[in-house]
This record gives C-alpha cells, sequence and structure tokens, in this order.
C-alpha cells in the first residue's frame, strides 16, 4: 500500500480490532519489533537451533496475556506438516502387562530387528551378528522410557526364540521381567528358557534357578564367562544377545569395572552374538566403550524434550513419544530437526 509498516499496523489495529473486534494475527520473518509487542495479546517465537551438527525446531512462548506461562520453551517438529510439541510424557501405566508392539519383521537379511522400527531405521536396518552397541543415557533421561526400550528389545529376541543374557539397568527379578512382557507374546517358561538374567547374589529376587546367575562381586571375567552364559542357553536360536547396564555392574565390582569387561564383548562377539551396552554419559570409561562400538545411540533431554540420537551412525535429533494403541506401547520417534 505503499505506507510505512508502522502506520500500516496502526491502521489495522484501529479499524479492524478495536472498531470492529476482528482478531489478528501478524506474521514476521524477523524478530525485535517491540511496536508490535506491545499491541499484541500473545507473542510467540519459531527459532531454529544446531547443536554438535544436528538441527532442532522450538516454539517460544514470549507473552500470553490473561494467562500464565508454565512451560515458555517447546521442543517441536514439523514431521507430517504439523506442529507437534515434544514435551515430556509420562510413560504409559497398564493394568494388564503391555503387548509389545511389534510389527516390524524380526529378520531381514543379516539384520535383527530390536522391535522398535524407528530405532532400527537409525541403526540403518536393525542390529548384525557380531554388533556391538552403546546406549549412552544422560543423567537428565528419563529411566522409564529406557526401560520400556530395553524390554522391547529383549521381549523381541526372547519371543522368537534366541537367547537373551541381562543385566538390568537396577536390580529386576525375573518375575518382574515377565509382569513387563504379556503373556499373549510371551508365556513365562519361555521367558524361563530364553532369558539368562544376572542378578546381585542375595538380592530380592533370589530364586533357586539354573538360568539365572547370581553375582557375587568377586571375580567379573568368572560371572559373565560367556562359553558358561552360552551353554545355559545352548538350546536357544543364535545369533544370542548380551545386554549389561554398567552401572549395575560397577555397583557390584566397581568403577573400573568396564575396563573388564572386553574379553566378555570379544568373546560375545567371536561367537557372532550382538553386545548392547548401557552407560551413563558422565561414566569416565564412556569412551573407552564407545570405541570399541560399532554402532552408538544417545538418549537426552533437549529443553523439556526427551530424545535419542544417533552418533554412530550419524542421525539427526528424534523426539520420543510413548503411546497405546490397542492394548500396545510403542515408542514412536518424530524427527525434530
Amino acid at each position: 500500500y505503499g505506507l510505512p509498516s508502522n502506520k500500516l499496523i496502526m491502521t489495522i489495529q484501529k479499524d479492524l480490532v478495536e472498531s470492529s473486534g476482528a482478531n489478528v494475527v501478524y506474521i514476521l520473518e524477523s524478530s525485535g519489533s517491540a511496536h508490535i509487542d506491545y499491541l499484541a495479546d500473545g507473542v510467540i517465537y519459531l527459532t531454529m537451533e544446531e547443536l554438535e551438527g544436528r538441527r532442532y525446531r522450538q516454539l517460544i512462548i514470549s507473552k500470553l496475556r490473561g494467562f500464565e506461562i508454565r512451560n515458555h520453551r517447546h521442543t517441536i517438529s514439523l514431521s507430517g506438516g504439523r506442529i507437534s510439541d515434544m514435551s515430556f510424557e509420562e510413560w504409559p501405566r497398564l493394568k494388564n502387562p503391555p503387548l509389545w508392539n511389534m510389527k516390524a519383521p524380526f529378520h531381514d537379511g543379516d539384520c535383527y530387528s530390536t522391535g522398535n522400527r524407528y530405532i532400527d531405521s537409525i541403526l540403518g536396518g536393525g542390529l548384525s551378528p557380531s554388533d556391538t552397541l552403546l546406549i549412552e543415557v544422560s543423567s537428565d533421561a528419563p529411566r522409564d522410557y529406557l526401560d520400556g526400550l530395553l524390554l522391547q528389545i529383549v521381549a523381541q529376541f526372547a519371543r522368537e526364540g534366541h537367547g537373551v543374557s541381562f543385566l538390568p539397568q537396577r536390580e529386576m527379578s525375573r518375575e518382574e521381567v515377565a509382569k513387563s512382557m504379556s503373556q499373549k507374546i510371551i508365556p513365562f517358561e519361555e521367558i524361563e528358557e530364553n532369558i539368562h538374567l544376572l542378578e546381585p547374589a542375595g538380592s530380592s529376587g533370589f530364586t533357586d534357578r539354573s538360568a539365572t546367575n547370581w553375582l557375587d562381586g568377586s571375580d567379573l571375567k568368572t560371572d559373565l564367562d560367556w562359553e558358561g552364559i552360552k551353554y545355559s542357553l545352548r538350546k536357544k536360536k543364535a545369533p544370542f544377545l548380551s545386554i549389561v547396564a554398567m552401572d549395575s555392574l560397577q555397583a557390584i565390582y566397581g568403577s573400573d569395572a568396564p575396563l573388564h569387561l572386553f574379553e566378555h564383548i570379544g568373546a560375545v562377539k567371536g561367537s557372532n552374538g550382538i553386545f548392547i551396552a548401557i552407560m551413563d554419559s558422565t561414566d569416565e570409561h564412556l569412551e573407552r566403550i564407545a570405541a570399541i562400538s560399532r554402532r552408538h545411540l544417545v538418549m537426552d533431554m533437549l529443553h523439556n524434550a526427551p530424545v535419542i540420537y544417533g552418533k554412530k551412525p550419524f542421525s539427526g535429533f528424534y523426539g520420543m513419544k510413548p503411546s497405546v494403541k490397542d492394548g500396545s506401547i510403542l515408542l514412536e520417534l518424530i524427527p525434530i530437526s
């Protein structure tokens, strides 16, 4: 109209807003227009940031007249052409054990599915024999999300008849593992047969079962002897899966326990098994384990959004959203770049 922007905005304010009661939304390509901010009832900024070569988008609420702003910063996704808020949500609590959503085919060529097609995609199709996967977890990352992901991997391999050796993040008895998996997917007797649970000696979950390995803290190499574990799983299908949570290992054997695990890792890889390590991002031995890992995922919080991304192979940020569909729990990954 050949008018200065200030005059045009004031004209719209007088004629449309104040005289006609219309609602007006202004969209600006740059910030810092204070002459508009004071007129508006709400001010929202859309930004794009970059962290270690990975982009992410944020919606920042600067002003919302008449409303309390409890969370002014939201990490968002534009996936599917819509704005989705990636803020943290509590892990679903179901009365009945979850029927894990395992629609991804388990075996495709040389790759075995984790049970989550989104994780499989980041890993380039899934896990391969002789693979070593490091899952690095920040202190801020929601532990329920990690537990859910690990139990789904365990359930996927056990359901398909593959042997699993499992040292959980925290003390978890075989009964607790069973409760976390639907009997419709894995009958309890199959959990007994397929999962070799590693438990601290004298733990509350102590039971007299041959498929349980009691860790007394005296000799890590003997307790985690892969030949012995393989023998206990000899009737199961290969490749076998070994999952070790380093914090639990260090609680039993001391802070340097990861340095004594290389023999176990080498034996797992040498037998075409798959090894998964769970490690805190502040652990002093993280770089050593990362150096020998073929694949490396990171779970973290990006402001108020739980995210996961790949270091090996490299990937962008994915927001994590748990959902329940037809009695199934699905941890959906949504790109936020």
